[in-house]
């Protein structure tokens, strides 16, 4: 449907519609072509995405399909670990101990910084 067109001083101007009256209607053969090269160049470039930003690897991750090739975790077997089995924590050593490590730890960076 065409609308009259008005410009801003009131005067008449040209009707408004698809396509423009100054332009001819384009061939539908120029959208294919453009739609072919536009997919030529998508689908080239996606041998040079990195695996971070690769659709293919972001869904194989995500659905698990990457996983199937690898090695199961050790122990998968075993039954779960007992937790009442575990050894109680150790006694803390004196503090006399504790500063004599200290002291030695700290004497051996000194000897270490030195060439």
């Amino acid at each position: 449907m065409l609308r009259p067109r008005v410009r801003c001083d009131g005067s008449p101007g040209e009707a408004r519609g698809w396509p423009p009256a100054n332009q001819a209607p384009q061939p539908a053969g120029g959208r294919a072509r453009g739609a072919v090269l536009l997919a030529a160049l998508a689908l080239g470039g996606c041998g040079v995405l990195p695996d971070e930003i690769n659709p293919v690897v972001i869904w194989s991750h995500a659905t698990g399909a990457s996983a199937a090739d690898r090695l199961p975790p050790p122990r998968l077997d075993e039954p779960y670990p007992d937790l009442g089995t575990v050894p109680p924590r150790p006694d803390r050593p004196d503090p006399q101990a504790r500063e004599a490590l200290t002291a030695a730890l700290a004497a051996e960076r000194a000897r270490a910084r030195e060439p």
